[in-house]
Order: structure tokens, then C-alpha cells, then sequence
């Protein structure tokens, strides 16, 4: 298993806007739900937001590579996550 995020919110953050850009380069990401969530998102083709949303505490790399990748999906498709 690949390491966790950094407990600091902001760091935490910014190396998921790092992770997530390099597979959605156009992606943004954000703190929610007073800082204990991330959410990453943007508009598809269709001008529909796409969006994943996790729980920062205990996230490791690979589930943010993974959330990545279902946004990816979730852009191309239109919201399917069956690509």
C-alpha cells in the first residue's frame, strides 16, 4: 500500500490537485466539509460537473490514483463509471 496523505489539510490538498492533474489535467480540487473531505471535479463535454468526493483521513495514493482515474472515466462518459 502506497503511503497516506499529510495530515495538514492544505498539504493534503495540494498533493492530491498534484496526483489528480496528472491523469485530469484540467481537474480541480478542494477542501470540503470543513476540511475533513476532498472533492476533485470538473465540467465534461456535455457542460455537466463531474465530481468525486473521499475523506481525507487515512486516504492513501493509490485510492487518490483510483479516484482519479473514476473521474477520468466519469468526464469521458458522461457520469457512467462503467466506461
Amino acid at each position: 500500500m502506497s503511503d497516506s496523505l499529510p495530515n495538514d489539510p492544505a498539504a493534503a490538498v495540494a498533493r492530491v490537485q498534484e496526483m489528480v492533474s496528472a491523469i485530469v489535467p484540467t481537474a480541480r480540487c478542494e477542501l470540503q466539509d470543513y476540511d475533513h473531505k476532498i472533492g476533485c471535479g470538473d465540467m465534461d463535454q456535455w457542460g455537466n460537473i463531474q465530481d468525486v468526493v473521499f475523506v481525507r483521513h487515512g486516504t492513501s495514493e493509490d485510492k487518490v490514483r483510483h479516484f482519479a482515474q473514476v473521474l477520468e472515466t466519469k468526464l469521458r462518459t458522461g457520469g457512467s463509471t462503467a466506461g
